[in-house]
């Protein structure tokens, strides 16, 4: 067929409407304002593949999204009256146009998959107060017909207005729920307690100073890329790249002086070839580059934890208590008086002080317990015996009473620090006790339900994929694996809502209006209900 027969043939009706659909699926799946199907280059590559095509006005696709979002709402409402324990994740955000949006996720367990969904992304016009927060995300769940009894967790960060509201909602509102403080937001601002020491804030700032420098000047940037490109090595970055931290993105201060150490000599050759009092304003001082580098070094395992808490398609809640011992055996300090050993004192202490007193409680223990890779492995006998009698009580239905209380565990015992772990399986393994070991032997006083007993003998080989093992092992233990659902759906992080805003702040700018943020942003964030 030549390119006139193709331009001159009909279009038929289901045709037509496919182009349509797929029109829509690309504005919302790729974030794309709707008036660019009006662009002057859109409408001539239409017309080039597809001659006989009229575009709809842009009006019809705003009616489009509108009636998807609605239907797509609907489709998840019905999905969710079948699910019977559900945790949330919510958190706030103010768009560069200073509106301020409130972001709220839902996990479950279905199938053998963890599935995440976006609720709202809503702009609020009053203030983040905790009874107004408390009243939206009431609201929310009211307009998903989900009752208040159903929801296990609510995960958030620190804040004290999300406290409040959290608190709200206990009081007020008679919601009964584990409130879980976000455990990567907590280990950041562990991590921020270590980095206000005198001398590393110096040489945090200097390291500021001078990749600021370098940002603000396209031509100093290029004359290090041009050094870097003649000297590179192979199997070495084609570029350099430096990055500023910033003090909401996590981890940033790890990648800016990593970036920065990494190219220390290039940048330092450079500097030489400026005048001298140019030069003296930008140049870290020795001092200052060993700092940096020892930093390096020491936040690379922190930074490996939050980037393993963050996921939201396999279980996390459970990873931290192995986590939490993990790093108090890492960072165990060694009493010689050096940078490092400073630092790891003040970790440790920010850790006991944030980890151990404001933010565990029996919810991790349970989904430490539940999860197959773990089970007694991070618990004492005592823990065990605690364990037993939470279940017992889940199982006669009394746990409602107990799970608006916040448990406050004792600090955990720490043992001999190990060599510096650079994995995410290598800081669990660390926090390990001998006391509750899958080695022993549980006798009929610490382990008297008959599920319990056949789940810490049973042997498991490998690292089981806790969603996939229990329902493979449902049979064996009913009681357990209907726990295990309850649970290990809970998020370590309230980071899902977080990335709402990734998105949202794609769909607000100068070519698309507010009106259509929160049905683009469902439908984009929940493309697998198109």
């Amino acid at each position: 067929m030549t390119m006139i027969q193709f331009g001159q043939r009909p279009l038929n009706k289901q045709r037509d409407a496919k182009i349509t659909s797929l029109l829509v699926n690309m504005i919302v799946g790729d974030m794309r304002p709707v008036n660019m199907v009006h662009g002057t280059n859109f409408t001539k590559l239409m017309g080039y593949i597809e001659p006989n095509y009229k575009i709809p006005s842009r009006q019809f696709f705003t009616r489009e999204i509108e009636a998807r979002y609605v239907n797509c709402k609907l489709k998840l409402i019905d999905f969710l009256k079948s699910v019977e324990n559900k945790a949330l994740t919510m958190d706030t955000w103010s768009s560069p146009k200073m509106e301020s949006y409130i972001g709220i996720t839902c996990h479950f367990w279905a199938g053998r998959d963890i599935k995440s969904y976006v609720l709202a992304t809503c702009q609020v016009i009053d203030s983040h107060t905790g009874e107004n927060i408390a009243s939206w995300i009431c609201t929310s769940m009211e307009v998903f017909a989900i009752p208040p009894s159903k929801v296990v967790a609510v995960v958030t960060d620190n804040g004290a207005n999300v406290i409040s509201a959290i608190r709200v909602l206990k009081e007020k509102y008679e919601w009964c729920l584990h409130h879980i403080r976000c455990a990567a937001h907590t280990l950041q601002l562990c991590i921020k307690d270590c980095l206000s020491e005198t001398s590393i804030k110096r040489a945090i700032g200097a390291a500021r100073h001078l990749v600021q420098h370098f940002r603000h000047s396209p031509k100093a940037m290029d004359e290090i890329r041009k050094r870097y490109t003649a000297n590179r090595e192979p199997d070495t970055p084609p570029t350099i790249e430096l990055s500023m931290d910033c003090t909401t993105r996590w981890n940033s201060t790890h990648d800016m002086l990593k970036n920065l150490c990494n190219h220390q000599w290039v940048i330092r050759q450079y500097l030489q070839t400026l005048p001298i009092s140019k030069a003296a304003t930008l140049e870290m001082k020795d001092e200052y580059w060993q700092i940096c580098q020892k930093l390096v070094k020491l936040l690379e395992d922190l930074k490996t934890a939050t980037t393993a808490l963050e996921g939201e398609k396999y279980v996390t809640i459970s990873c931290l208590i192995p986590m939490v011992r993990g790093l108090h055996k890492i960072y165990r300090p060694t009493q010689d008086g050096t940078f490092q050993n400073k630092f790891k004192e003040a970790f440790i202490s920010s850790l006991k002080t944030r980890f151990d007193s404001n933010v565990a409680h029996d919810i991790y223990k349970l989904a430490t317990f539940l999860d197959p890779n773990y089970r007694s492995r991070f618990s004492t006998r005592s823990e065990i015996a605690q364990i037993k009698v939470k279940l017992e009580m889940e199982d006669m239905g009394h746990d409602q009473a107990g799970s608006c209380e916040t448990v406050t565990p004792t600090p955990t015992p720490v043992c001999d620090e190990p060599n510096a772990k650079s994995s995410f399986s290598d800081i669990l393994e660390s926090g390990q006790v001998s006391d509750g070991s899958d080695d022993s032997s549980p006798n009929n006083e610490d382990l008297i339900l008959g599920q319990i007993n056949w789940y810490i003998q049973k042997k498991i080989g490998g690292n089981a994929i806790p969603i996939e093992w229990w329902s493979g092992n449902r049979t064996e233990a009913e009681y357990l694996f209907a726990l295990a659902k309850k649970y290990l759906c809970i998020p370590a992080t309230s980071a899902p809502a977080e990335r709402v805003f990734s998105s949202a702040g794609l769909t607000i700018g100068k070519l698309r209006t507010r009106k259509h943020v929160e049905a683009l942003n469902f439908l984009h964030c929940n493309q697998d209900l198109l």
